[in-house]
């Protein structure tokens, strides 16, 4: 069966007419995921992983240490 993200479904849900069936063509014809090309990864899979350990805000900064591609490094996180 495939998957549909909530953001997706709740795009497709909450337009009518001609915008749904462009949102629903944007989905269908979506390339398939690469991690390669995906900047957020590392950062999403700490997030989630913190969250299970019942981690707090102080982890975060562990995780942009972490990070070795400059244009990542250089983001701030501020809380």
């Amino acid at each position: 069966m495939p998957q549909i993200s909530l953001t997706d479904f709740v795009d497709v849900v909450s337009k009518a007419g001609r915008p749904k069936a462009t949102k629903v063509r944007q989905v269908k014809e979506r390339p398939e995921y690469e991690p390669a090309f995906d900047f957020y990864k590392s950062l999403r899979e700490h997030v989630i992983e913190n969250h299970r350990k019942n981690g707090g805000k102080a982890a975060v900064p562990d995780v942009m240490n972490s990070l070795t591609d400059p244009k990542k490094s250089r983001a701030t996180l501020k809380f």
